[in-house]
C-alpha cells in the first residue's frame, strides 16, 4: 500500500497541514504529512477510511505514501509550511469539486444522511458542521465524497456533536441495518490495526482506547451519548 511520490512539479499549497502532488499511479492526492511529534491524525484517517468503506460510505481512494526528502525540500522551497519526510496519508483528489452547502446537502438522501451521522457518532467525529462540512461534491460524477477524519476520537461528551452536526436533524440516527454492518466491521479491526505503520504508532497515541470504543459502542443497545473518555 505504500507508494513513493513521483515528483513532477512543485506541489500545490493547501490548508490544515495538507499538500498535493502526483503519485506514480497517475492520480493526484491530498496528503497529510508525517510528524515526528506524533501521528494521531494519520492513524485516524486510515482507520476511519477503512471503516467508512466497510459501511459503504463514499470515501475517496486512499494510500500510505512515502514523502521523500527531495519532495520535502521542493515543497519548502516553494514556500510551503514545515513538513517532514516520511510515511504519510494520501486521499485521492476529487476532480471538479464544489464546496458543500445547504443546497447540496438537500441532494443527499435520507439514507445517506442517516448513515453519515451514524458513522460520525461511531468514530466520535464532531468535525462535520454546516460551517465545516468536510464533504466534497464532484460535478463530474454528480456525487458526494466524505473527507477529513483526523479529529475522530473526540474526548468531549456528545453534546456538541448533536448540536452542530451537519445531519443532526435525522431522528432515525442508527437503524438496525447500519448497526449490524458496524458490528460486522468490528471483526476487521485486527487487520486494520496491523496495517498501521510503526512510524505512526510509536508515540503512544490512544490507539487502544479508540479501538475499544469502536467495539464497545455498538454492543448491546447503543445510546446517543458517548462513553466518558477514560
Amino acid at each position: 500500500m505504500c507508494r513513493r511520490w513521483k515528483y513532477v512539479a512543485p506541489p500545490t499549497k493547501a490548508s490544515c497541514g495538507r499538500y498535493g502532488a502526483g503519485v506514480g499511479d497517475g492520480a493526484a492526492y491530498i496528503v497529510k504529512a508525517y510528524s515526528s511529534a506524533g501521528n494521531w491524525p494519520l492513524q485516524a484517517e486510515w482507520i476511519c477510511a477503512r471503516l467508512g468503506r466497510l459501511l459503504g460510505l463514499p470515501i475517496p481512494n486512499y494510500r500510505q505514501v512515502w514523502v521523500s526528502e527531495e519532495l520535502t525540500e521542493a515543497w519548502l522551497a516553494n514556500g510551503g509550511h514545515f513538513i517532514e519526510p516520511g510515511l504519510a496519508f494520501g486521499s485521492q483528489y476529487v476532480n471538479h469539486p464544489a464546496d458543500f452547502n445547504e443546497e447540496l446537502l438537500r441532494r443527499l438522501s435520507t439514507e445517506d444522511q442517516t448513515r453519515l451521522i451514524a458513522f460520525d457518532w461511531w468514530i466520535r467525529n464532531a468535525d462535520r458542521t454546516l460551517k465545516n462540512p468536510n464533504l466534497v461534491w464532484s460535478h463530474l460524477e454528480a456525487r458526494h465524497y466524505i473527507i477529513d477524519h483526523e479529529k475522530a476520537g473526540d474526548h468531549r461528551d456528545s453534546d456538541a456533536f448533536w448540536h452542530d452536526h451537519l445531519c443532526a436533524k435525522q431522528h432515525l440516527w442508527l437503524p438496525e441495518s447500519t448497526l449490524s454492518v458496524m458490528r460486522q466491521a468490528v471483526g476487521h479491526i485486527p487487520a486494520i490495526k496491523a496495517e498501521l505503520p510503526a512510524e505512526w504508532t510509536s508515540k503512544g497515541e490512544e490507539l487502544e482506547w479508540f479501538f475499544t470504543h469502536l467495539k464497545d459502542s455498538v454492543q448491546n443497545q447503543p445510546t446517543r451519548d458517548w462513553r466518558p473518555h477514560d
